[in-house]
């Protein structure tokens, strides 16, 4: 189909006995009498601050006259293209100049950030890409005593709920695609308990649907396409797959990936945006071929497009005498896998190959790395959107966007958001790090760290040289945001590597936009837990606001604990560290690892560090830390935080605790930009690289005045 463009909206006790295969440490600085006496938490309103930073073009040149809006206030970047401006806590921003794309994009509080605005702007196309998007299932449910986002009869409005705090960011391109992997039908919800109804695949694992106002609030959200060409667009069978094209005409959503036939699915969906013409296609190499109703289009029914190369190889090139922009979704390989597959790979070449400016990936639920191959833009997964899912390694996701001059990319980068409740939320700080990483890691190729993000510049731009930095034996300490160990180190193998699985959360700063919640996101905590400056521990940057602290009263009979809010995956044999800096801990104070069998059911075996009394309230805090080796049937594991409830009725207790981190290790050697912590193995110096001029006067750790 071919469209002309719309406007686009604006924007435990200590374990006596430990298994074979584990060993527990625990590592404590002095420690002195317990002072229970503290000011009470101010709940007062977050004060205006303010961001500094940068608007710079495409190639890192300085925009001057740039205006640049927040919430409480606009103002206009220099000759240098430097800027100040005032902010209520994090929030997205948006930078715009005459000649320049304008831009959205996430700030924290006090921070500094470089923004960048492509220039020729009417020779620019700018594309915008989410990943996996439903409606559905869970949204109906209730969640830890939360009522359903979604009923029967949830209007369009009430859909695009999911996707508000995301909506500044999919309205800022000419054109934003998504995948859509559900059917929108009628009474899309049933009882997972119950027999499935007849209107969903009988024999599919899952099935799933989403109403068809999931459309409308796709739109309504600054969504213009969507990809069909996956493994649950055909879950309806062909009722559903009529419906949802009703339901996107309906709503003016372009659409392609799917059709009653194998040439329907093929075909491209032609839009023209900023003057530009974009051809899109999408498929799918997940056939659900065991199955009596498949998922993709042959002769005999409907569905998505089925991957091959030679298919790819001609309909790549067809859609190119339509467009001189080509996007390619491909849907596949395996499910939480961030690299993707051989296969996948070799699908990527042959899109590319054929002409293909953007070839974009889902299926996996947790995003990867980003690169470009020829002349194309490469995403290896979008990650989730908007989805029902509950896996950790779900939770860190992306937007990302390109900007296409000529038919080449100039300029791609990604923008991180979070999985809250189900629902996309721009993030900031250690948990915008992580998504970072992992775009800028996952893969060799051009992709750069960012201060706040990831980016692939045009042309080759080389890193900066690289800085030495001494680490003392047993030091753990974060890699400040763009900086990455290179895996050098003297004496070789003196520093390894390694990954925080809690993304950054540990620090329990609030990380997002959403004003409503202030510290602690992606955990759990009991009653009597909560998020506060008392308990903070501030690290080498400065900038810790807030801790944990977990207080048990004199009549207390039950623990509190606090706790991520699901399971990390592991696998039998590797290493991993729990650390945590310790500033108040009263008797009865527990730091330990749960291990499971699986990402369900009850833990098999506790590894538990019992922390003495500990003072630390006018003194720096203790590093507790216990080092594990996964055990051999564990393939998840959870770490909590306890208070066990006083022995006598004249004793309050109370465990702070602050930058909490369950670190898996890299194998010796290991460097490059995923990894966000490193150890020193011996007293030794290991070489760090930054990928551009940071805006910040810090050095490559975080934890390491010296190092600045």
């Amino acid at each position: 189909m071919t469209t002309e463009p719309r406007s686009k909206r604006s924007s435990a006790r200590l374990t006596k006995v430990v298994l074979p295969g584990i060993a527990a440490a625990l590592a404590l600085g002095c420690v002195s009498a317990l002072t229970m006496k503290e000011p009470p938490v101010s709940q007062a309103a977050l004060a205006a601050s303010s961001v500094g930073g940068v608007v710079v073009d495409e190639t890192g040149r300085p925009v001057e006259g740039a205006t640049v809006r927040t919430s409480v206030d606009t103002v206009r970047s220099d000759a240098h293209g430097k800027f100040t401006a005032a902010i209520r806590g994090a929030e997205l921003v948006k930078a715009s100049a005459p000649g320049h794309k304008s831009r959205t994009q996430a700030v924290g509080k006090d921070g500094a950030v470089s923004i960048e605005l492509t220039s020729q702007a009417s020779k620019t196309l700018s594309l915008r890409f989410g990943g996996d998007v439903m409606m559905g299932r869970r949204f109906y449910e209730s969640q830890k005593g939360q009522l359903p986002q979604l009923k029967k009869g949830s209007t369009a409005a009430e859909h695009a709920q999911i996707l508000s705090a995301a909506e500044p960011l999919l309205s800022d391109a000419d054109l934003t695609t998504v995948n859509l992997e559900t059917p929108l039908l009628e009474n899309p919800y049933y009882d997972p308990k119950k027999p499935r109804p007849s209107r969903f695949a009988p024999e599919k694992d899952l099935a799933f649907g989403s109403a068809p106002e999931t459309a409308e609030a796709l739109r309504m959200s600054g969504v213009d396409a969507v990809s069909l060409g996956n493994n649950h667009l055909y879950d309806a069978m062909d009722p559903g797959l009529k419906s949802t094209k009703r339901a996107l005409d309906a709503a003016g959503i372009v659409y392609f990936g799917a059709g009653a036939t194998p040439a329907e699915a093929w075909k491209p969906a032609v839009v023209t945006r900023n003057g530009q013409k974009v051809a899109m296609i999408g498929c799918t190499t997940v056939d659900g071929h065991n199955w009596k109703v498949q998922y993709v289009a042959t002769p005999r029914q409907g569905g998505a497009a089925y991957c091959t190369e030679p298919d790819l190889r001609t309909y790549v090139a067809a859609a190119r005498r339509l467009a001189p922009n080509v996007v390619v979704m491909i849907h596949g390989a395996v499910e939480y896998l961030r690299p993707q597959q051989p296969e996948v790979r070799s699908l990527f070449k042959v899109a590319s190959d054929a002409g293909a400016q953007a070839v974009i990936a889902s299926h996996p639920h947790v995003v990867g790395g980003m690169t470009q191959t020829g002349k194309a833009f490469v995403a290896e997964t979008t990650g989730n959107l908007a989805f029902d899912q509950q896996l950790w390694a779900t939770f860190p996701t992306y937007l990302m966007r390109v900007d296409l001059r000529g038919g080449v990319p100039v300029y791609s980068s990604i923008d991180p958001l979070s999985m809250q409740n189900f629902r996309p939320v721009p993030s900031v700080g250690a948990l915008a790090q992580a998504s970072a990483r992992i775009a800028a890691g996952t893969v060799p190729g051009p992709a750069r760290l960012g201060d706040s993000g990831a980016f692939v510049p045009p042309g080759t731009r080389a890193p900066s040289a690289g800085t030495d930095v001494s680490l003392a034996k047993g030091d753990i300490q974060a890699v400040s945001p763009g900086w990455w160990f290179s895996g050098v180190s003297q004496p070789v193998g003196g520093v390894r590597a390694g990954s925080d699985l809690l993304f950054g959360t540990g620090t329990f700063e609030d990380q997002d936009v959403d004003a409503s919640t202030n510290g602690g996101d992606l955990w759990t905590l009991g009653k009597y837990a909560q998020v506060t400056a008392r308990a903070r521990c501030t690290s080498g940057d400065g900038e810790s606001d807030q801790g944990i602290e977990l207080v048990r009263s004199p009549v207390s009979t039950k623990d509190v604990f606090a706790t991520p809010a699901h399971r990390q995956d592991v696998d039998p044999g590797q290493e991993v560290t729990l650390s945590a800096d310790i500033r108040n801990a009263s008797a009865g104070s527990i730091l330990e690892l749960r291990w499971y069998y699986r990402t369900e059911g009850k833990s098999f075996h506790t590894t538990s560090a019992k922390i003495p009394v500990t003072d630390a309230s006018a003194s720096s805090c203790r590093r507790v830390v216990i080092n594990a080796v996964v055990p051999k049937e564990a393939h998840a594991v959870q770490p909590f935080l306890r208070l066990k409830p006083p022995d006598d009725e004249q004793e309050g207790r109370r465990f702070s605790a602050d930058n909490v981190r369950l670190i898996q290790w890299a194998p010796s050697g290991a460097g490059g930009r995923q990894y966000d912590v490193v150890r020193g193995s011996v007293d030794a110096k290991a070489r760090f690289i930054q990928d551009g001029p940071s805006l910040k006067d810090e050095g490559p750790l975080v934890d390491n005045p010296a190092s600045r």
